[in-house]
């Protein structure tokens, strides 16, 4: 039997790996600097008439505590992003031309998104990778049930399964400067254990 990438993951990264339970994934759960970021993968079902249809996704969340409200989202453009530009779509500029080119960015303070975004490595680290969202959440595991007050989750989604342990290690150091930068600028703190 092919060992869990999670499990595979955890021991690369010194993590700690959770064993799949009743219709939750196995995760690897790794420590950075009194954070913990949670790698799994989750399966979400809707009926349509008689077809039930499957996606499944893979996903990174961290959770954080946050005096303000501040959310953002970033993800590639697509065709009706382009299209909604031209009717009004707002979208957020970094300034870095060819990120602005390639990605939406929405958030409910543009001037902490400037802020924590001004990191060209961390800009170049998104730009390498396929299609995903990143946000700010204060839903459980990006779909779940809304959080407590002041509690949020650093997000990101992709459809599909990634089986790339070399990928996974990437999408963690952006994850790490993610955090590090939203700290930085006193926007997240680590939940209290």
């Amino acid at each position: 039997m092919k060992e869990s990438i999670w499990k595979t993951l955890a021991e690369e990264l010194n993590g700690s790996y959770i064993q799949r339970q009743y219709d939750h994934s196995d995760k690897a759960i790794i420590s950075f600097d009194k954070f913990h970021i949670i790698f799994d993968n989750y399966t979400f079902y809707r009926t349509v008439n008689l077809a039930t249809l499957e996606a499944t996704y893979t996903r990174i969340v961290c959770p954080f505590t946050s005096n303000g409200n501040f959310k953002f989202q970033i993800y590639r453009k697509n065709f009706l992003d382009i299209i909604g530009k031209l009717f009004g779509l707002q979208d957020i500029v970094t300034g870095h031309e060819e990120f602005d080119k390639e990605f939406i960015i929405k958030s409910n303070d543009d001037y902490k998104v400037s802020e924590f975004l001004n990191d060209s490595e961390l800009l170049e680290l998104i730009r390498k990778h396929g299609r995903f969202h990143i946000e700010i959440s204060d839903q459980k595991e990006i779909w779940g049930e809304k959080l407590p007050e002041s509690n949020y989750e650093l997000s990101f989604y992709l459809k599909g399964k990634l089986n790339s342990i070399e990928t996974l290690i990437q999408l963690y150091l952006i994850f790490t400067k993610l955090i590090t930068q939203l700290s930085k600028v006193e926007i997240i703190n680590p939940v209290n254990e």
